[in-house]
């Protein structure tokens, strides 16, 4: 059923109202408007500027990864990032390092395979499931490496309450 209690039969016609339902629950609100706001100049005390993605760092991440972690959008598995992380961390350093100085990201990492994952109530009506996102393997290595940057520079710097 769709989310008005409409019985949908289609396979083809379930996956498009899935879709709609989930880009209807989840989809960004609106930027701030700040125009309003005075700019000022606040000493914010410490800054985190860069971060590096240093080698021994990156292949600890590829060593780490879960085999049976899903494939994503880019359709590299977790497995063949692990067995090849003795090859592949020097390179993914440097993409990495490339990536974060550009500011920008691969089409292909910004992508999500998303999962209807049921939640309670009845399984036919499409307001009982949440979506699950699958993202690229190789960004969730970024990003986790950003992670951890960021906590010990916020603990190191007493940022944290």
């Amino acid at each position: 059923m769709d989310g008005n209690g409409v019985k949908v039969v289609e396979n083809c016609d379930k996956a498009e109202n899935v879709g709609q339902f989930f880009a209807s629950e989840f989809t960004r609100e609106p930027a701030l408007q700040l125009d309003h706001v005075k700019s000022a100049v606040i000493d914010a005390g410490p800054v985190l500027e860069y971060i590096l993605f240093q080698e021994p760092l990156v292949e600890r991440e590829l060593r780490n990864l879960k085999e049976a972690k899903s494939s994503s959008p880019d359709d590299i598995p977790a497995k063949f990032l692990k067995e090849l992380a003795s090859e592949l961390y020097k390179p993914l350093a440097h993409i990495l390092n490339s990536l974060f100085e550009s500011g920008k990201l691969p089409s292909e990492w910004k992508a999500a395979n998303i999962y209807p994952i049921y939640k309670n109530g009845a399984r036919s009506n499409v307001n009982n499931y949440w979506p699950v996102s699958l993202t690229s393997i190789c960004c969730k290595i970024m990003e986790s490496i950003i992670k951890k940057a960021t906590m010990k520079f916020l603990e190191e710097n007493k940022l944290l309450p």
